[in-house]
């Protein structure tokens, strides 16, 4: 048997000690490559985003586990497949309602894009999935998140983690060319709850990392999928619109998910009764 993380429940400090290893691994490489080149490239955006998963298995290995027998633990593949089909298919539904309200308020609409941005939804998807984003979640949901439900309700741990996410990204949001037009105030209400419907069904999927890491990738992907015409895929009011309705869809899910299972503890139904901890 696998020797615990560590003694007991994951201290605070543990915890405090991998969103700072997080940010340090990644802030370290992003902020001084950008403000020498703002154009330095998706490199750049790449590699600093193994920061969180680095950090996790820094931690794991402090706490006198192996490495690969975490990740073992962590990656359960063999899940129901209605909950991969929820993973990928909530971020297209938002696109959907996006589209909608963008026809709604006068926006031209380039349904005939739509098959290319399917195609591209897939590549896109494989490529973060993989090296894009995807690989985050070995830190916030396979080491954070569990961290933190042995100390809170999956709820509170869900929007602390959806919080240290979004201020991860801080530098990206300063620096990097391809976040000038994300709107702050809107993105942080998106990933809080985007971070609460990822704990959800992390929870209720044995906790299983790959099924966070399905929807993390549909919902980087998913932006291929809002295809407006013309100028309008640059218009300035109409990307705002656009983050308002994400941001607006994802707390809306949150909260029917909080009121659905509550708060709760780590033993509420929120979680899967097989799920594996930290320890």
């Amino acid at each position: 048997m696998a020797p615990p993380l560590v003694p007991g429940r994951t201290s605070l400090g543990r915890s405090c000690g991998f969103v700072a290893l997080s940010f340090a691994l990644s802030w370290g490489l992003w902020i001084p490559v950008l403000l020498a080149d703002p154009d330095a490239g998706q490199w750049t955006l790449v590699l600093g985003g193994f920061g969180p998963a680095l950090a996790a298995a820094v931690l794991v290995r402090l706490g006198g586990r192996g490495v690969w027998s975490w990740l073992r633990e962590i990656a359960v593949f063999r899940l129901p497949v209605r909950r991969y089909a929820v993973a990928v298919g909530a971020p297209v539904a938002v696109v959907a309602l996006q589209l909608g309200v963008a026809a709604a308020t006068g926006t031209p609409l380039s349904l005939g894009e739509l098959p290319v941005g399917v195609v591209e939804f897939a590549v896109v998807f494989v490529v973060v999935a993989l090296v894009g984003g995807g690989q985050e979640e070995f830190g916030w949901r396979g080491w954070l998140q569990p961290a933190l439900q042995e100390r809170t309700s999956p709820l509170v741990a869900a929007v602390v983690v959806g919080v240290v996410w979004a201020l991860w990204h801080a530098p990206l949001l300063g620096l990097y060319g391809a976040y000038e037009h994300i709107v702050v105030y809107l993105y942080v209400p998106t990933l809080v709850g985007l971070s609460v419907v990822i704990a959800v069904l992390w929870n209720r999927s044995r906790r299983s990392v790959l099924i966070a890491i399905a929807l993390h990738a549909s919902f980087n992907a998913s932006t291929g999928l809002f295809v407006v015409g013309g100028q309008a895929a640059t218009d300035p009011e109409v990307l705002f619109i656009a983050q308002g309705v994400l941001a607006a869809a994802w707390v809306t899910a949150a909260v029917v998910l909080a009121v659905r299972y509550g708060g709760g503890s780590a033993r509420s139904p929120v979680v899967a009764s097989a799920a594996p901890s930290l320890r």
